[in-house]
Order: structure tokens, then sequence, then C-alpha cells
């Protein structure tokens, strides 16, 4: 039989050495070949392995002792399997020191070796013995002599070699299998819960489990573009790597200096670069990047099974510890696991690690934003004890009136180790317990283990999980081994809920969710995708709840599990994607006659293996978080067979969540892949008509408002329809934060690089900015419209009760304070408490506690809910929602006592003040004459204050004697006007204007003021092309003149000489210039300079449209003013920029900012700072002196004439420090010039910003300045 004697213990010298003469035969005997053969191969006893083989089984496929003395030989030079059986039949020492020369055919294979390694492995498993080993140490004192005296320069003594030929060898790594779709898993355990196991109950208290130890930190690493200049053979253990260089883990590549980043959104990273086939990889340009860690098994993990967890690694890597290969995965963001066990060695041990940046699975990882590689999350290794829980499965199931349910636990454990794995009591057992916020046990017990357990336990009336009120239960879990003794703890949080299609609608615990969401890249502007902390985290959920978003779709991909937890305890909905976007491979499948087969993965079986396993993974890993309402399949991959599969593989394992995917709308063969109709980008209106013909499913946008730059405009559209079409249900801001890198330009500042800064191409540019925070963090003004739209109380003030709408699915008003604030003229003069207690989902009126005064003046009301007591994400006293409203209380007269909007002491509005009006009532005041308004001719009148009114009132003797040092000067080619503490000068020449106002004494414009038509391009103009359509108001704005570019008749020469105009009236003068505007076709604008005896100078502009002429961007003034006057104090809609299409979130109220605050520091500069419905802003230096600009309630709409006299209720104001033509020069910031000047523009009105798309949605109609009707636009300025 096999286990006697056999011809291998004799050597013989019919073959191969025959061939050898005396002196290559001594010096085969000497050489560490012959050595091994007489000294190590004769004490290899084979009957030690008899149990390997039972009588009636297959004989071992070679001779054991030769199998055992290869397996020592490939340890001592440190081969691959492959290379050892290499070794063996082509070189006369290996098959001497095997005593196999005289074999014409050598009696083992690779597959003997693994066959054999694997026998060795199931009998230790299973008896606790190792029979390699206790063959060995038969000879461990001839073996460690033999080491030392033939290899002394490696170091190795028979301690350290029994560790290693016992280890298990996983095979080789094939490259081949990096652009082979159907391979993309080796050795890679089971996706589990991503519970946490602990070893103690201490450990549990504090979350620091000791079963975990980090591998983080720094590794050596060795980087290659492509595979073919990788090092090779770096994971042996004979290679040493120490003198590589270091990188950090977790971490991306190409932000540790290697490689660039490169952000792309549609197109495929190679495409155009190099022919590539589907499924396959880029040759040339693949960048390959090695990385070892040395480490040493800690000491509570010794002897017992080791496992490794790599969190997150993009897109593919392969394994190896000591030399031997482990395992391959390419799924990048979900974790991959491996067992170390059988590879261990005593002391130090070798991980190697080589990461591919594109794989076969890359083709299904195009989603938009920037392609990074590397081990970009965690890695740790962990160990568990003799009953380990492996997965826990969390079920709440409540009873069709939400008030009771159902706990259901479903655990699997781990395999028993050694002999106890045929005995059931080796699984231990597991004492359960639920606990409430208070500590009160609602359920506990105890169950014997088997491999797969299930707890059931009924609970009365359990508190509900929402995003309200996110009430979280305690879960215990204490296994227990064999003998008793608790081995392992964990906790989980558990939310109880009940998320369900029902009647057409999605509801939670019987409710109408909607979704107030956003989309949410995993990104930092210093880190990318890696490492994110558990601050940044926690810090993104904050500004999310602060600004009432309550859902996440985790776009597109599943984020580091630290996500959902946190979403958990601070209450956000979570849309949970999985890791597909596929967008480059059908992107133009859509238009008529493009060719479809290309699609990936359509209805392409060798894609459904891969995509099926990442469904599995991802929803093991997040299955038991109660945030999770809904999976979703991907993202933007067409439609087909695959990803139906894939539904109906979520909806298999999980029947308690809907499935959503938006694809579907490409390719309607498989509708029924998503329970809800989800759509991108769509307009209000499309969605109305959608729904009227298509009455089957609810209806989200799992992306709207394209948030890229200065955006967000008309998004209060899509708010309003969750209140008015029930099925639909909300919607995804595209996104929360700008994909961008902090880097440094060429002179050391810092800067936020967007794609193509890194020279990368292809690449999408600015387009990776989309977020309503900066990269940074900084919150957007844009969230202060995204706050109000989301806010969940709507309070609707008229002028003595407010009508409270409490949109809340399950909490009432009470749980907030409730604030009402009065202001006069942005003056707070009344705060008071109203108590409210509005159910939800319900609405009530309440008396205002407090009448509006009858004094005139403009009041606004503001009704503020507030936190009642602090929450995880805001202090007490935080404002959730609010709503406000503005009164006029005017004064009544037959003249100029009209009352006007209060401006700062010493200043007069020669043009009134608006407001947003709801109702106007009258108070008494002098009979002075006409009412102060847009007519123009103001009679000879003072000002005096009525209060913080101001009236108009006739002269008195004293006033005479002002008006007396006010005249004006007529010079050859300029007009000056002449005050008590000022002087104004107007040019004939040099594009004419007001070219000097002085005021005591001191010069306070640089530059004459210019009429504006254009604003800087915002990304949404760029889009949508506005340059092109409307560019020709930004030539206006650079080049109207007083003189037209061509005179050609008498008649036209007489109608430029008959300007300026001058008109002098008691107590004001009127300049009127007629300015060319340089429009094709051409057109004329006047604009009268109004001096007032005080000094103020009011801007009266007028225009008359043409026909062919596009609608202007802005009409109004921009004034270069000194940069010293870079304080802001204004009266209008604030705090943060508005815009007439985003300004619903704005209170009216009185604000101050600095000039360069102002500066929004969007990703690309753009437009930004602007302020609506102005009453008055002033600008000031640190002395206080400065400018004060004010306009009123001329800017209007004039019913009668149906001329656009402005916005109503103000100006639009802006203070900047650059000029437009400035701002649209600079890709970024840091190439903004030196700041010189403050930059003012005073505005009729400005178009809105818009932001339903960023590549072509246009600014609503409504929000255009009319391009067929005359406007006009007063304001005024005066020094001070």
């Amino acid at each position: 039989m096999a286990f006697s004697s056999n011809s291998y213990q004799q050597l013989g010298f019919a073959d191969r050495l025959m061939s050898l003469n005396d002196r290559e035969r001594k010096m085969l005997e000497e050489s560490w070949a012959g050595v091994f053969a007489d000294r190590i191969f004769p004490r290899i006893d084979e009957k030690i392995f008899k149990d390997l083989y039972s009588t009636d089984s297959a004989r071992p496929s070679g001779p054991v002792n030769v199998t055992v003395g290869a397996l020592i030989l490939g340890e001592i030079f440190d081969l691959t399997d492959e290379e050892l059986i290499s070794s063996i039949v082509c070189d006369v020492r290996y098959q001497m020191a095997l005593r196999t020369t005289s074999e014409v055919v050598q009696p083992i294979s690779v597959r003997t070796l693994q066959r054999f390694r694997k026998r060795c492995q199931d009998h230790q498993r299973e008896s606790g013995q190792n029979l390699l080993r206790e063959c060995i140490e038969n000879f461990y004192g001839e073996m460690d002599e033999y080491l030392r005296t033939c290899f002394p320069e490696k170091n190795l003594d028979a301690g350290s070699l029994i560790d290693g030929i016992t280890r298990a060898r996983g095979g080789s790594f094939d490259y081949r299998i990096v652009s082979t779709p159907e391979v993309f898993k080796i050795n890679v355990l089971p996706a589990h819960s991503d519970h946490v196991a602990y070893a103690s109950e201490e450990e549990m208290e504090e979350e620091i489990t000791s079963l975990r130890y980090s591998l983080n930190g720094l590794w050596k690493f060795s980087y290659a573009k492509n595979y073919d200049e990788a090092v090779r053979g770096f994971e042996k253990t004979s290679y040493d790597a120490r003198a590589w260089d270091e990188i950090r883990v977790p971490a991306h590549i190409q932000l540790e200096g290697y490689d660039k980043p490169a952000y792309i959104n549609v197109q495929y990273p190679w495409d155009g670069r190099e022919d590539v086939r589907e499924g396959k990889v880029p040759k040339e340009y693949n960048p390959v990047g090695s990385y070892v860690k040395y480490f040493t098994v800690p000491d509570n993990m010794q002897g017992k099974p080791l496992c490794i967890s790599f969190q997150g690694v993009e897109s593919g890597f392969a394994l190896w510890l000591n030399g031997s290969f482990v395992g391959y995965s390419e799924d990048s963001f979900t974790p991959s696991e491996f067992d170390l066990t059988p590879y261990l060695v005593r002391g130090e041990n070798k991980l190697a690690v080589q990461v591919f940046k594109w794989t076969s699975s890359s083709w299904l990882e195009d989603q938009d934003m920037f392609r990074f590689s590397g081990i970009f999350r965690d890695v740790y290794l962990y160990t568990y004890p003799a009953a380990h829980i492996y997965d826990c499965k969390v079920r709440t199931l409540l009873d069709d009136a939400y008030e009771n349910a159902e706990l259901l636990i479903a655990t699997k454990m781990s395999a028993p180790v050694g002999k106890q794995q045929a005995d059931r009591s080796a699984y231990g057992s597991t004492e359960y317990r639920l606990l409430d916020r208070n500590g009160r046990v609602i359920v506990s017990g105890r169950i014997d283990n088997e491999e797969e357990n299930e707890i059931r336990e009924k609970v009365s009336a359990p508190y509900l999980w929402s995003a309200e009120e996110p009430y979280l239960y305690d879960l215990y879990l204490v296994t227990s081994d064999a003998s008793g003794k608790a081995v392992e703890y964990v906790h989980e949080k558990v939310g109880f809920r009940r998320f369900e299609l029902k009647d057409g609608l999605m509801q939670l615990n019987g409710k109408r969710i909607v979704f107030k969401g956003t989309n949410r890249h995993e990104f930092t502007c210093d880190k990318g995708r890696a490492d994110m902390s558990r601050e940044t985290l926690i810090q993104d959920l904050t500004i999310m709840k602060q600004n009432n978003i309550n859902a996440i779709r985790t776009s597109h991909y599943p984020n580091d599990s630290k996500l959902y937890r946190l979403c958990d305890e601070f209450g956000l909905y979570l849309i949970a994607e999985n890791n597909m976007e596929t967008h480059g491979s059908w992107d133009r499948a859509d238009y008529p006659g493009a060719d479809r087969s290309g699609i990936v993965p359509g209805d392409k079986k060798q894609w459904q293996e891969v995509l099926l396993d990442r469904v599995n993974s991802c929803y093991q890993r997040d299955k038991n978080h109660p945030a999770i309402l809904i999976w979703s399949c991907g993202n933007e991959s067409n439609g087909g067979s695959v990803i139906y599969e894939m539904s109906r593989l979520f909806h298999t394992l999980d029947p308690d969540r809907l499935v959503h995917y938006e694809g579907v709308v490409h390719d309607r063969t498989y509708n029924v892949t998503s329970d809800m109709e989800s759509q991108m980008y769509p307009p209000v209106e499309s969605i109305r008509a959608f729904l009227k013909e298509n009455p089957e499913k609810p209806f989200i946008c799992c992306e709207y408002t394209h948030s890229m730059g200065n955006s967000n405009g008309a998004m209060f559209k899509y708010t309003d329809l969750t209140d008015e079409e029930p099925r639909y249900q909300g919607g995804f801001i595209w996104d929360f934060v700008d994909q961008s890198i902090r880097e440094k330009d060429r002179y050391g500042r810092e800067y936020q690089a967007y794609g193509g800064d890194h020279l990368e191409r292809p690449t999408d540019y600015s387009f990776s900015g989309n977020g309503i925070v900066a990269g940074d963090r900084t919150p957007y003004p844009k969230c202060q419209e995204v706050k109000f739209n989301y806010q969940n109380i709507t309070a609707k003030v008229g002028e003595d009760q407010v009508l409270v709408i409490n949109k809340n699915l399950f909490v009432s008003t009470d749980a907030y304070d409730c604030v009402v604030l009065l202001t006069r003229n942005g003056e707070k003069i009344l705060e008071q408490a109203m108590n409210t207690g509005v159910a939800p989902l319900s609405e009530k009126v309440y008396p205002l506690p407090f009448a509006i005064p009858e004094e005139a003046g403009e009041y606004a009301v503001t009704v503020s809910f507030r936190l009642k007591k602090d929450e995880i994400w805001a202090e007490k006293g935080y404002e959730v929602a609010f709503g406000q409203h503005v009164f006029r209380k005017e004064a009544v007269t037959t003249g100029a006592g009209a009352a006007h909007t209060a401006l700062p002491s010493g200043t007069i509005s020669a043009a009134g003040r608006g407001s947003n009006p709801v109702s106007t009532t009258n108070a008494v005041a002098p009979e002075n004459g006409e009412k102060a308004g847009a007519t123009m001719a103001l009679g000879c009148a003072r000002r005096v204050s009525a209060g913080n009114a101001v009236v108009w009132a006739p002269m008195s003797a004293e006033g005479q004697q002002e008006h007396d040092e006010f005249h004006v000067i007529r010079g050859t080619h300029n007009i000056g006007v002449k005050g008590l503490d000022f002087d104004v000068l107007f040019g004939g020449l040099n594009g004419g204007g007001l070219q000097s106002y002085r005021y005591g004494s001191k010069e306070l414009i640089e530059a004459t003021p210019r009429l504006n038509f254009w604003r800087p391009v915002t990304d949404n103009d760029k889009g949508n092309h506005l340059g092109a359509r409307c560019g020709i108001w930004k030539l206006a704005s650079d080049y109207a003149d007083v003189m037209p570019g061509q005179v050609s008749t008498p008649e036209e020469w007489t109608e430029v000489v008959g300007y300026p105009k001058l008109q002098k009236f008691t107590d004001h003068v009127d300049v009127t210039y007629r300015y060319w505007l340089g429009t094709i076709p051409q057109n004329t604008m006047d604009v009268v300079y109004r001096v007032w005896e005080n000094g103020t100078v009011t801007f009266a502009l007028d225009y008359t449209p043409v026909e062919g002429l596009p609608p202007m961007p802005e009409f109004g003034m921009m004034f270069t003013l000194n940069a010293d006057y870079d304080r802001l104090e204004f009266y209008g809609n604030g705090p943060e920029e508005c815009y007439c299409d985003r300004e619903r979130g704005a209170k009216l109220g009185i604000w101050e900012t600095g000039v360069a605050e102002n500066m929004t520091r969007y990703l690309v500069p753009q437009e930004c700072g602007n302020r609506t419905a102005v009453r008055w802003a002033k600008l000031t230096d640190r002395k206080g002196g400065g400018i004060l600009f004010s306009c009123g309630d001329s800017t209007k709409l004039d019913t009668g004439t149906g001329r656009v006299n402005g916005a109503e209720g103000g100006m639009n104001f802006s203070a900047l420090p650059y000029t437009p033509n400035e701002i649209e020069n600079a890709a970024h910031h840091t190439e903004l010039p030196p700041v010189h000047h403050t930059i003012v523009r005073a505005s009729l009105m400005q178009m809105g910003v818009a932001g339903d798309d960023s590549w072509g949605a246009k600014t609503h109609p409504e929000f255009l300045l009319p391009n067929d009707r005359p406007l006009h636009f007063e304001f005024s300025m005066r020094g001070i």
C-alpha cells in the first residue's frame, strides 16, 4: 500500500544522474539537494498521514513523502505551487532532494499539492490535529541544523518553517481575471450584517472591541502605470519591501502623490484613449498600486481564527499573506473579507495587496464622480470566539393598526472549530434583551443556538421610529460558549416602523410620506471618498437636519457603514443605493437609430452574477437599519432583464422595503423593476401630466433642482406640488456637497480644484460642483431656500391672525416653541410667545398675540417655530420654520405728506419705499401737497420725521436759506450742481453721465456709473447658453454710449446734440442723458439724474423695447466705489443672497455683512451676492462714512399703463469686490484680481437663477425681465 516503504526511499541512478560526470555528481551530492536527500527526506514518516485516506477511498495521487518533501522545499525557496512543480520537473536538484531522478514523469502535480493540503486542513478542523506539524516536529533538530548549514542567508529556523509549511497555499493569481466579468470574487467570505462583536460587557459600553485590530496607518507602497510595469513577486516572503515608499491607508493613491485625480461624469475614463471592448480593461494606462504591510498577530488573537476586512477598495484587488494567494475582489464599496488563518506564521507576517484602478467591474462603476483607486476605507483584522454570531437580521413587524409589533431576530452562527463541529452544543446559547430609552426591559429570553436561529417576541405599543421622532430601542445579544461562559456581546439599535406601498402611496406607519431629500456623494475636499470620519458624517447630518432635509439617497453606491447608524440616530430616511452605474455604455442609445447592443448590463447574462452579488452585499451589510426605507438597484444603467433580476433579489431578501430604479424610464420592458415611478429633472408640469396618464405608481424625483453653483431657482414649484398632488411624494436635490479637492496654486494660495484642474482628460470640468454645501462643508446661501421649502410647518400670517399648517406626520406643533416677532421699518419692536397645538397633518387658525400699531410705517410679522429642547443636531431655540408677512400703515395725505420707508438718519428717499405688502392701511398725517413717488416732480419740500416715518412738508425760512446754497454751474462741456455739503459733476465728454459726486468734500465714486444689463454668468446660464442668446446685453453694458456708433443724417445729429438736457426746479435739478445701447436692432434709453438740494441723487431709467431683442438679464446701474467701503448694511430680504426665483426663504429685515463675504465662493466664480426687495443699503468704511442707496414704491408694475416700473417692494442690490467681467474671467477664486474697488449694482430686477437642470433648462418666464413692455426704474443715492 501507499504507506509502506517505496522505491522513492532508495536513490537510483538509472536516469538523470547517470548522465552526470563524477565532478557534477559530487557537487550535487554535496549541495543542499544531496543533504536534503540524505538527512531530511528519509525522516518523513508517511504513516502519520494514514488517517487522511480511508481504505475505501481513492489512494493519494502521489507518494506522500514526496508531497511532504516538496512542500518543505517550496517553503524554503518561497515558491508558489506552480513554481515548485516547475522546479521539480526541470531542475535535477529538486529531483535528487526528493529522490525522483529515475522517474520519467514526476509523481506529483499542482493538483496533488492542493488536494493534500486541503485534506490536512479538513482533518485539522475536524480533529484539531495538525499532521504536517506533527510530522516535521519528529526531526525538528535535524531540520534546524539543515537550515542553518545550507541556507544561513535566509534566517530560517525549524519553527518558522513549520509555521509556513503548515499554512494553506491559495493557488496563484491570474491577472486575466481582472478583465473577466464572470470572475469578480475569489475566496471572499459571505456578506453579513455590520454589527460589532465585543469580548466583554465593558468593551460594549465603551464601544471599543478587542476582537478587531486596525491595520490603518502607513503601508509600504509601489506605483506602476500598468500591470506590466508593476513589481513582480513582491508578495513573496523573500521579497523585502521595507525600502519602498510609504502610503497612508485608508487613502486614494491619487491624493497621495501618485497618478492624478480624474473627474468624469458620463463618459468612461478610457474613452478615446484606448480601444477597450466591453468587460475588458485598458492595457497601456491602468494604474496598479502594490501594498505591503508587515504585522504580528496581537496576543489576544493568537491561536484563534483570524480574518481580514477591507471595508472599501477601488476597484479591484488581489490579496496574499506570506506569499500565498488568499483571494480577489472587485466590489469597491462593500466589505471584502477573507480568512487568513491557514496562511499565518508565527512572529511577523507579510500581507500584500495589489490594487487595480480598473477591472471588468469598472464598466459597472461609471458614476458621476472623481475616479480614484486604492484602499480607501478601513482595514482591520478580526477574530471571534468559539460561539459567534456571524450574521444578525432584525425585523419589526407592525400590525395593520400600527399599534403592536412582533420582533424577529434571525442569527447565523459561525461554524464551530475543531472536534466540536458535530456537536450542536458547540454553537452555545444566546441571551437577548430589548430595552427602551429609559433602560426598561421590554422583552428578554435565552435560546440554545443552532447554526441558524430565530427569535420571535411580541412587543406591545412600541414607540415608532420616524425622521421626526427617531426612537431607538437597545437590543443586547450575549452569546455563551458550550461551557456557559459569556464570550461575545452585541449591541444593536432597533427602530420599530412599517414602510409600505398602500392605496397607491408610499406610507410610513400608515401616513403618506414626503421625501424632502438630497443625494449625497461621499466626499471631502481633503480626502475624497476616503477615510470618512464620524465627525464629518455628523457634520453632514447636522447641516441636513438644520435645513429640514429628511432623506438621503446614497448616490450611487453604499456609503461608509457609519452613515447608516447615524441616520438611525439623527432621523433621516434613506434610499440605500447599490453600486451600479453604466451611463457611458448607453448615453447615446436613446438617439434615433442608435445601436443599443452596447448597453451594460441590458439582458447580458455575463453581468448578472456580479450584479446580483452586489445586491446581496449591499443588503446584507445594511439590512438592520430602520433609516433605510427603500433599496435602489443603482443609477442610470438603462433597463433590461438583469436589473429586473436585481430588483427581484432585493424583494426576495427583504419583504419589508420597497425597491427603486429610475432607469426604466429609458426602457419600459421591465417596468415592474421599480415600485415607484422615479425620474430625473422633469419639469413640474410634466410630472402633473405623467400622473394624470399613469396613476399606477407614486412618483418621486430621485434627482431634481440641480444645485450647480448659484442655482435652485423655482425649487418651490416642486415642493408645492407635494401639497397639491398626493402621488408626488417628493424628491432628492442633486446634490449635497461639491466634489472638489483642496489644492494650492503656484503662489501657495488654497483653492478648490474641480474636473480638469489636474490636467486629466477626458473630464467634465466644473460639473463636479453641484452641492448645497461647498467641499469644505461651508453651507451655500441656497441652503436658506432649501430650509424654507422643506420646513414641515407653514405659517400664513394675516393682519390679526395666523393659519398654522402642520405637515409633520407624527409631531404636534406643541413640540416647538412658537414666537411671534414684530418689526417696524426693520427694527424689532415686539417679541411674544404664542401657544400652538396643531396636530400632525392638520391646520388651525390662531389670533396674533398683539395688534399691529396704527402708527405709519412698514411692519413685518414673523411667526417662528423653534426647538423646545436641545437636539443632537441643534440647540434649544434653533428655528426650524417661519412665516412672515409685511403690512404698511400709510399716512393719510392730500399732498407731499405721504409716508416713506424710514432711512438711516440724515437721508432722503425721493422714490418712496417698497415691500411685499399683504395689506395697506392709512394713518393720519398733515396734508402738505402731492405724494412723493414715481412722478419725478416733487414740490418744494423738506424731509421731516413723523416717528420713524418720513414725510414731506413745506420749507421753512431756514430751509429756504439752505436752498440758496443750491445752484447749477453750466460749463462748456460739463454741468455742475452744488449744495451745502456736496457737489455733483455731469460730463459732456468721455461717455457723459455722472462723473463726480463729492460729499463732505470727499469724492465717493471712482468711475462714472454705468448702465448695466448683464450679470456674471452662472453655471446654469452657461448650460442654457445665455451668452449666445442674450450676449447682446453684455455688449450693451460694456459699450453703451451717449454717442451712437454712427451718425448718418442731420436729424440724427440733432438728436445727439440735444443731450444732456438740463431742467431746473426749486429744490432739484434734472439732467437727462440718452444712451445708444449698441444693440441689433439698435435701441436707446434715457436716464434722468435728479439732484436734490440735500445731496440726494435720484436715477430714473426708462427703456422702451424694440422687437427682436431678447430679455435683459438685469436692468439697472453699476457703481465703482473705493474698496474701503467694505461694510454693508441693508434693509431688504436676507440674510443670505436671494433672487426673484429663490427668495421664499429670505426674511425682510435689517442685515449687516461685509462686501468680501458677499462674494460667495461657488466652485467657479459667478453671479452672487444679490438681495431682493432692498429698501435701502448703505456702504461705509471703518470710520462710518460712505454712501446710502435707497429705493421705494416706484419699482412696481403700473397696471394702468402696463409699464414695468420695478420689482414689487424695493430693488435688487449687490455690493461685491469685482465687476461682472472680472468675475466671468476667473475660473477659480484665486484667479480673481486684487481688490481695488467695491462694485455696486442696483437694479429693477435681475432674472432668476433657474436650476431645474444645468444643461439647458432656462429661467422660468415669470422670473425674466419682460422684453415686450417699457421698463422704468428709480433709485437714489446720497453720501453719509
